[in-house]
């Protein structure tokens, strides 16, 4: 009967992970842990298949070309396939793989700490990762081994090359659009926090207090927690922040939102409250991926998800092409814009058209 990698992990009382970088060879890996793998091969008879030793054999530099680059989407299962973030960041990669004639393999992971199996059996070439929460522990490991890019990522910890977008900017720069269209009280809100969202907050803070202008009182958010790793189907109830933006003594006249799930769920709570966008408040957002779902059409800082994964995607496979290895974090930047539609007023002139 022939035994899985599992069987092995099972018998050496470790994990698929530990057992995985035992066979291929990864260092640091506490010594009793190594013979417990490598007595747990010997008495199963445990074999590595082709493509591990494919693998072993890209580690002592006899690059055997797949052809293929993988995609690991960390702590991001399959119900992120029909989500528009992914299916944004899924179609830059595809283009560029089409264009340079690479084969793309998908990999959704529910874990962040395990190898991903296109790793493991040696099915591809380089691997770009996207983490949707925390960032892979093995990362460090993984690109010893290959080339790895980290997709929208800006963590200068860890020493892999990264394509991101300036988060803390686009938050200046939004909360600018603002400024320069006659708005002094702007709020903010969010409802977790995520790396991503706080960069955003820190980028508008920095803005306001530059101005001295910034109020504590005109950001809303809720209590920090676990992120889910789960896509949100329904829009958030943003109840309490219209409740509280709009009790405050002097109420903002425009409102920032995280990510413009967030706006919709504002949206929904102004309505309620008979609150008129843009006539009594500005909304703004970010991503632009739900101004066609709302009326009037959301302004909303288009964050370039389709330009990151190709960006990622033309130099992973110039990495692989060229044989180049990276030493630091090195990162490359793809700028968004804002796109400008209807939930904004311009206070600077007061005029009334708000079509």
């Amino acid at each position: 009967m022939t035994c899985s990698i599992k069987d092995v992990a099972k018998m050496a009382g470790v994990s698929v992970g530990t057992v995985s970088r035992v066979i291929n060879g990864f260092e640091n890996i506490a010594p009793e842990r190594i013979d417990a793998v490598r007595e747990a091969i010997r008495v199963l008879g445990y074999r590595k298949n082709s493509a591990a030793q494919l693998l072993a054999g890209q580690r002592g530099g006899s690059r055997l070309r797949t052809g293929n680059i993988g995609l690991w989407m960390a702590e991001m299962g399959n119900e992120w396939s029909s989500n528009s973030v992914y299916i944004n960041y899924l179609s830059g990669i595809e283009e560029v793989c089409a264009q340079r004639g690479c084969h793309l393999l998908l990999e959704h992971t529910s874990a962040v700490d395990e190898i991903p199996r296109c790793v493991r059996e040696g099915k591809v070439d380089g691997l770009i990762v996207k983490a949707l929460n925390a960032i892979p522990p093995v990362l460090v490991e993984l690109s010893r081994q290959l080339p790895v890019i980290g997709l929208s990522m800006l963590e200068r910890e860890i020493p892999i090359a990264q394509v991101t977008t300036d988060n803390h900017q686009a938050g200046a720069e939004v909360c600018r659009f603002l400024w320069e269209r006659g708005h002094r009280r702007i709020g903010f809100i969010l409802m977790n926090h995520h790396r991503m969202f706080l960069a955003r907050l820190q980028g508008y803070e920095e803005f306001l207090r530059s101005r001295d202008a910034f109020d504590a009182d005109l950001i809303w958010s809720t209590r920090p927690g676990t992120d889910s790793s789960r896509p949100e189907k329904e829009f958030p109830d943003m109840s309490g922040a219209a409740d509280h933006l709009m009790s405050l003594r002097e109420p903002p006249t425009a409102v920032i939102a995280a990510n413009d799930w967030m706006a919709a769920g504002l949206y929904m709570a102004l309505e309620k409250r008979g609150v008129r966008i843009p006539e009594d408040l500005s909304v703004i957002g970010f991503d632009h991926l739900a101004n066609l779902f709302l009326r009037p059409r959301l302004t909303s800082y288009e964050t370039p998800m389709r330009g990151m994964g190709a960006a990622a995607a033309e130099w992973i496979i110039d990495l692989i092409e060229h044989g180049m290895t990276l030493e630091g974090p090195v990162f490359r930047m793809v700028r968004g814009e804002i796109a400008v539609h209807n939930s904004v007023a311009d206070l600077s002139t007061q005029k009334e058209n708000f079509k």
